[in-house]
C-alpha cells in the first residue's frame, strides 16, 4: 500500500534547513534555527541574575541596527540588562582574585 502525505515544516531561513523549533527576531521577525541563533544572532537575558522566559534574541543586522539608532526601548532595556551583567561578572572575578591574594597571605604567614 502506498500513500501520500503532506506535511506542513518549518525551515530556518539562513540555513534552509528544516527545524522543529525556530527562533525568530523580536524586531523583523526572520527565523533561525539552534545552530544559526548561535552565528547569526544576539540573544539577550530578560534578568541581571537569571534568564529563560522572557528572554530576546535579535538577527544580527537588526542587533546592530537598533544598538546605534536606539530606536527601541525594548533593545535598550536588554542591552541595558547585559551590561549590569558584564558589570557583575568583572566584579565577581576580581573579587575572587583579591580574596585569593588575601587568603594565601594569610596561609604564607602561619608557616
Amino acid at each position: 500500500m502506498k500513500k501520500t502525505v503532506m506535511k506542513e515544516v518549518t525551515c530556518c531561513d539562513y540555513c534552509k534547513k528544516e527545524a522543529e523549533y525556530l527562533t525568530a527576531c523580536m524586531n523583523c521577525g526572520i527565523e533561525h534555527c539552534y545552530d544559526c541563533t548561535k552565528m547569526e544572532g544576539k540573544h539577550y537575558v530578560r534578568a541581571v541574575n537569571y534568564g529563560g522566559s522572557g528572554d530576546g534574541y535579535y538577527c544580527k543586522k537588526c542587533d546592530v541596527e537598533l544598538t546605534s539608532n536606539r530606536s527601541s526601548p525594548r533593545h535598550i532595556a536588554y542591552r541595558k540588562i547585559e551590561s549590569l551583567r558584564n558589570e557583575a561578572k568583572a566584579w565577581n572575578e576580581d573579587f575572587k582574585l583579591r580574596a585569593n591574594e588575601a587568603e594565601q597571605e594569610v596561609a604564607a604567614l602561619r608557616e
